[in-house]
């Protein structure tokens, strides 16, 4: 940021041009600001943002890093008195727009290189739906977002709308209209699913829930108090071989699962099914212990961690997001080859 301001200064020794000199100006005393101090203007406040999400993407190699509910965090940096607000809102929307189809490139169905910068990467805008206290966040903002993208039609980031049954009719109609440009935007996410099964089935409390974002391949994300993307893949049909010959693997001979029953004993489908279940249990429970202990490892092998710094829990907590820094961990279980167990199932009944 300082370099950028420096460079702003420099830049209007350059020219005599007033809208150009007008425009240096602006540059530095945004940059003067952001992000080192607390803005006070939406420029300021979207500044930051990408400042932030620049280092994230490109200097630390990641991936996938998300914008979040942008109409909901920098709405208190808009100023509604102001006639002018929300062309500047969508202007912003707009620059911000052409930065991150810089950063992604276009090659969004490539996934090779995909951690390189410059490559296929998803990076979301979640628009609308409910805040913590359950108030509906519908702004001049959630607008200016969708018109932004109607008037580019970027690839990227991609625009998500919360949706639910009380929405605000207006937005709905930008919203449908925006769809109907072709562009593809936005993606309609009825959020009352993702709450109940963040509350129902992952432990999170109702006013986190609210809270949902998406980052990478439509992951739910809680911002500020979750860890980073734990994932593991599982190859199904490997099991279902593995419960037809005790847990031993054919090729080998060696033991790598469950000691289920012999295949002599599977004498029904639901034997069967309970034997590949007995299977499933034991490479879930492995999974989660390797996870643990990678989880240990890492904490040492990498004691800082970046994303720590964006962190509210961690950042209450003074600690890394890798020492229980985290207020939720999650773990992603993904079972590949679905299709072949039911096939294989239907062939052995």
């Amino acid at each position: 940021a300082k370099r950028y301001h420096d460079l702003a200064l420099e830049k209007l020794q350059t020219t005599d041009d007033l809208e150009e000199i007008a425009r240096y100006q602006h540059i530095a005393q945004i940059c003067a600001v952001s992000p080192s101090m607390p803005c006070e203007t939406l420029a300021q406040a979207f500044q930051t943002v990408w400042f932030v999400h620049l280092v994230a993407s490109g200097v630390l190699g990641g991936r996938d890093f998300s914008f979040g509910r942008m109409d909901e965090y920098l709405l208190e940096y808009f100023d509604p008195s102001n006639v002018n607000s929300s062309q500047e809102a969508q202007e912003l929307f707009e620059e911000l727009y052409i930065h991150v189809m810089e950063l992604s490139g276009f090659s969004v169905a490539t996934y090779d290189s995909k951690r390189i910068v410059n490559t296929g990467s998803i990076q979301y805008i979640v628009l609308g739906g409910i805040d913590r206290s359950g108030k509906e966040v519908c702004n001049p903002l959630t607008f200016a977002a969708l018109r932004a993208n109607e008037r580019l039609a970027t690839k990227q980031p991609a625009l998500i709308l919360r949706w639910n049954p009380d929405i605000n009719p207006e937005l709905m109609q930008q919203a449908v209209k925006l769809c109907a440009t072709g562009n593809g935007y936005p993606a309609f996410f009825d959020e009352r699913k993702t709450i109940n099964a963040l509350v129902t089935n992952g432990g999170v409390s109702l006013e986190d829930a609210r809270d949902f974002a998406y980052y990478g391949c439509n992951n739910v994300a809680l911002p500020g108090l979750a860890d980073e993307l734990r994932e593991v893949w599982y190859n199904v049909p490997k099991y279902l071989e593995l419960a037809l010959n005790c847990g031993i693997e054919p090729f080998s001979g060696i033991q790598v699962g469950a000691n289920t029953c012999p295949v002599e004993a599977l004498t029904d489908l639901d034997a069967v099914i309970e034997a590949l279940a007995a299977q499933m249990r034991y490479f879930l429970l492995k999974a989660r212990r390797s996870i643990i202990n990678f989880d240990q490892m890492w904490s040492t092998i990498r004691p800082f961690s970046f994303e720590s710094l964006l962190s509210s829990h961690a950042f209450d907590r003074a600690s890394m997001l890798t020492d229980r820094g985290a207020k939720y961990l999650f773990y992603t279980n993904h079972f590949c080859g679905v299709a072949t167990v039911a096939n294989s199932l239907y062939t052995i009944k």
